[in-house]
């Protein structure tokens, strides 16, 4: 199916000199689907607002955020609702360690009871930011939710032709959550590996350019909504790891990446279990090759290469896939570039009529404002 997705996202900040910073963002999101029997068209409100300690707390930092999302779907009678009040506190022990901790309490509405009847309660979370070197961080937290325990982590460290970064996240997912994701482990690796190589004060809006840049010559996507396997209207306890290293040389771009995902409904909807299949009980986990070698200032050869096997645990079926593409990226002018690229995809599977192998080719153009 064809999903698309539009968004207006108005906000207001404001700067108390150096006490605090307030923000205060109204967002309204469409989504749109060709197959409405599996992936329900939707109206999304939001509404967050933060106020968070500005400069003259070096030493104890702290915030207070606010966010309300309501999504009304076009076949569902229910409005799901996604609430929490959470303050975050930091307390720097020294100028490289520091504890922090968060606290509150969310309220959802998910609708149809589920892994949990009544997702609500307080939640907190304690833990560490240590920063041992400019080049090395490690941020680390456990806590509890309503679903149970939760866990996280954030490690990286980078040199001048490689980095290295680590993360691991339990949070509740949706198909909002992912259409909208942030870019993610590649582009948060490429720009730590471009930031260590940028001479000392270049503006991050400069090295962010050049990373958009480099992933639009390789016609990737931001991060890992590929590995997704298949979107649904339904609420998710989404575990995810992922590890990656990357290398970059005058001429040559190396990134490695790991991932092991799990994914839990939240809430109860036998109709989309039909739908589907009964594939939203998922367990993914792949590893991805990307190699680039830029052939002019302007010409760059791209190979993309993936691996992923995923267990539907729910109906014991089990997929293989394997993904290679190849491509010639050309930047045309400074705002356009062009793509050639050819792809195949090959899933095999334990059940008949789940395999499939495609072979695509595509010509694109793309255009940065």
């Amino acid at each position: 199916a064809n999903i698309r997705q539009y968004s207006l996202s108005p906000y207001v900040r404001k700067r108390f000199g150096g006490t605090a910073t307030t923000e205060l963002r109204y967002a309204r999101i469409l989504s749109e689907s060709d197959s409405s029997s599996t992936y329900f068209n939707s109206q999304a409100n939001s509404y967050i607002g933060s106020i968070l300690s500005g400069t003259d707390f070096q030493v104890l930092q702290w915030g207070l955020n606010y966010v309300r999302q309501d999504i009304d779907f076009d076949l569902r009678p229910d409005t799901v609702r996604i609430e929490s009040e959470v303050a975050n506190v930091r307390y720097n022990i020294t100028r490289r360690f520091g504890i922090t901790g968060t606290g509150g309490y969310e309220n959802n509405t998910f609708g149809g009871g589920g892994l949990q009847t009544k997702p609500k309660g307080v939640r907190w979370s304690a833990g560490f930011i240590w920063v041992p070197t400019p080049r090395t961080s490690i941020e680390a937290s456990a806590g509890q939710r309503f679903f149970g325990d939760t866990y996280f982590l954030n490690a990286s460290h980078r040199m001048r032709l490689l980095s290295f970064n680590s993360y691991y996240e339990e949070n509740i997912r949706s198909a909002i959550n992912i259409l909208n994701v942030d870019a993610g482990n590649t582009l948060s690796v490429l720009t730590a590996l471009f930031t260590a190589q940028a001479p000392p004060g270049t503006d991050p809006a400069e090295i962010a350019q050049v990373v958009q840049l480099l992933i639009a010559e390789l016609g990737l996507p931001f991060g890992a909504a590929f590995a997704q396997g298949y979107l649904t209207n339904r609420f998710f306890l989404q575990k995810n790891f992922e590890s990656s290293v990357a290398l970059n040389t005058a001429k040559n771009t190396v990134l490695f990446r790991v991932f092991h995902r799990t994914r839990k409904p939240l809430d109860n909807r036998p109709i989309l279990d039909i739908a589907l299949g009964g594939v939203t009980n998922l367990k993914q986990e792949g590893v991805g090759v990307l190699l680039s070698h830029r052939i002019t200032n302007r010409t760059r050869l791209n190979a993309n290469f993936l691996y992923r096997r995923q267990h539907f645990r729910s109906i014991n079926r089990r997929d293989k896939i394997k993904l290679i593409s190849f491509s010639v990226s050309r930047e045309i002018t400074e705002n356009i570039i062009g793509l050639l690229r050819y792809r195949r995809n090959d899933r095999t599977s334990n059940q008949i009529g789940n395999q499939y192998v495609e072979n695509r080719f595509t010509a694109s153009l793309a255009m940065r404002f």
